[in-house]
């Protein structure tokens, strides 16, 4: 696999190109531009959920941008890996259970990584080394509900670890086993070397102990559809952005967890937009998990707007003084999806549409699902000191 790295021109001389948890993912991305981005965060190709784990491809993207970023080595972690153990956790307790969950959060699949570590895609499935979607994944989770209501695992009781390994190997075509032998752990690989000497491992960006750990903030929303954001609210959010758009400057691949709905979608620029959603309304939505590669701001005093590409050091800076426009990210929606106007696996979020409240269903799958208006973006994990 190769790396990706999106840089485009600084700036065109004389004028600034300004383009002015629990998360069940919906496995549903920058247009071609000549415009200059603020920043470029180093990221490997863009990958396809095929269940609604999007959560631990975000945490797949993030760890494949540390390595890429700091050791300049291109890994392709496997999905599968986490997604099997996922599996394990939820079936090891001794429950009903009618089907298999696929949602989850950043705390978890810390956790999973944390006791697990992470395998190479080929190191676990073979056949899904270098594939764009694992179709594995889905057909396991068929086998396991299949198994839930008719077969080895719909006895709670029945379900001792090594059954359960026995139906997840079998479900997934793995051999697990052998797998957990070839898993790096955490706290033996290796992300930076500090300029004291400090050795900082994956299990330090992880562990909440650790000084280097990654945190979770949460973004000051609002709930109700005629909530306004009090000036604190909006003070709070603006301190946020820069903490968010210091640590894009800095080349880090910052997580984001939002809501959805493709009503808001304009597939002609691949963007999801505020007034589009308020036009056409509730449409297909769930909870999201990602990572950020760039962002543009307006209102930048003495300049005006900044976006789209790798600018100077001093226009970073000047971009910390501006107002969000656009945030782009790495999304888990494949790599090329003309019907969603997805090039280089690139999806787009303008502030109307992260910022204000929407309404959002308690249930997608139900027409009668009671309906809650709430902030669409819910916040970000930002790397130690930021």
């Amino acid at each position: 696999m190769k790396r990706w790295n999106r840089s485009r021109v600084v700036l065109q001389l004389g004028l600034i190109i300004g383009i002015s948890s629990l998360w069940a993912c919906s496995p549903r991305q920058d247009k071609e531009t000549s415009s200059p981005l603020v920043t470029d965060v180093a990221h490997t190709i863009s990958k396809r959920q095929s269940i609604g784990n999007c959560w631990l491809y975000a945490t797949g993207t993030w760890l494949e941008s540390v390595i890429l970023s700091y050791q300049n080595e291109t890994v392709d972690v496997s999905e599968s890996y986490w997604t099997w153990w996922h599996f394990y956790n939820q079936l090891i307790v001794p429950r009903e259970m009618e089907k298999i969950g696929t949602g989850g959060s950043w705390t978890e699949a810390r956790a999973i990584i944390l006791r697990h570590g992470f395998v190479n895609e080929g190191d676990f499935l073979p056949d899904e080394a270098g594939v764009e979607m694992s179709n594995r994944q889905k057909q396991a989770e068929y086998y396991i509900n299949d198994s839930l209501l008719y077969g080895d695992l719909k006895d709670p009781s029945a379900r001792t670890p090594e059954t359960v390994r026995r139906v997840l190997d079998e479900a997934f075509g793995s051999t697990m086993a052998d797998a957990e032998k070839l898993a790096q752990a955490a706290d033996q690989k290796i992300i930076q070397l500090l300029p004291n000497g400090q050795v900082v491992t994956l299990r330090d960006l992880l562990d909440r102990r650790s000084r280097q750990a990654w945190v979770e903030v949460s973004f000051p929303r609002i709930v109700g559809e005629e909530a306004v954001v009090t000036p604190s609210q909006q003070r709070a959010r603006r301190n946020l952005w820069q903490r968010v758009f210091r640590a894009l400057n800095d080349k880090q691949p910052v997580i984001i967890s939002l809501m959805i709905d493709f009503n808001a979608l304009d597939p002609n620029d691949g963007t999801f937009k505020g007034q589009r959603l308020r036009e056409l309304g509730i449409g297909h939505q769930g909870g999201h998990l990602t990572v950020l590669e760039d962002y543009t701001v307006t209102d930048v005093p003495g300049i005006g707007s900044i976006g789209r590409g790798e600018v100077s050091e001093e226009l970073q800076a000047q971009a910390l003084l501006g107002t969000l426009d656009t945030l782009v990210v790495k999304n888990s929606w494949g790599v090329d999806r003309p019907e969603r106007g997805i090039k280089e696996g690139i999806t787009l979020f303008d502030r109307s549409y992260l910022e204000n409240q929407f309404a959002w269903k308690e249930d997608d799958e139900d027409p009668e699902s009671p309906v809650n208006w709430y902030t669409t973006l819910g916040g970000f994990v930002l790397p130690a000191g930021y």
